[in-house]
């Protein structure tokens, strides 16, 4: 059994973070048509992604045991890729990161690691543009953290139900 203060505290990540992603994106609809269909496409993407974070979470409210959905929903915010002509970055509430490769944006050259941090909501996903630039690979490390309590919480819970024997 989950301890009720762990409980909540995935609650407020995961549907507080989702929420605040929501929120953040629903913006970015208004010039939708204007953009063109890789903006739509950008941020329909972004929307589902933190739209499916606040319903893992909720399903999690209605059911303690549902963690593969909140697991998949973490899964989600740990890739950082900054590559030419692609970039995938999408983290809600609480980041800490490790990025291997130059700092976004800075035009350096050579490897780099960057740790990095903050407490709010951020995505970006960017196809096409900017074809040449740094490649940079990282990790959001609070979201792995978290998902491997969740994939170790929810082994044990299924090693605890199959040892259990139905009362009859």
């Amino acid at each position: 059994m989950m301890k009720t203060w762990l409980r909540l505290l995935l609650v407020l990540i995961t549907v507080g973070g989702g929420c605040s992603g929501v929120v953040a994106v629903i913006p970015l609809f208004s010039g939708l048509l204007s953009q063109g269909l890789r903006h739509a496409l950008v941020v329909s993407i972004v929307f589902a992604v933190y739209l499916f974070l606040t319903s893992s979470g909720l399903l999690f409210v209605y059911n303690a045991n549902l963690t593969r959905p909140m697991l998949f929903a973490f899964a989600l915010q740990i890739p950082l890729f900054d590559l030419p002509g692609f970039r995938y970055e999408v983290h809600s509430l609480l980041y800490a990161a490790v990025t291997f490769g130059p700092p976004h944006g800075s035009g350096m050259i050579g490897t780099y690691i960057e740790w990095s941090g903050n407490l709010g909501t951020h995505a970006e996903l960017r196809i096409g543009g900017l074809p040449e630039g740094n490649w940079s690979v990282g990790a959001n490390l609070t979201a792995m953290l978290i998902a491997l309590f969740l994939l170790i919480y929810g082994r044990k819970t299924n090693r605890i139900a199959k040892n259990q024997t139905p009362e009859s």
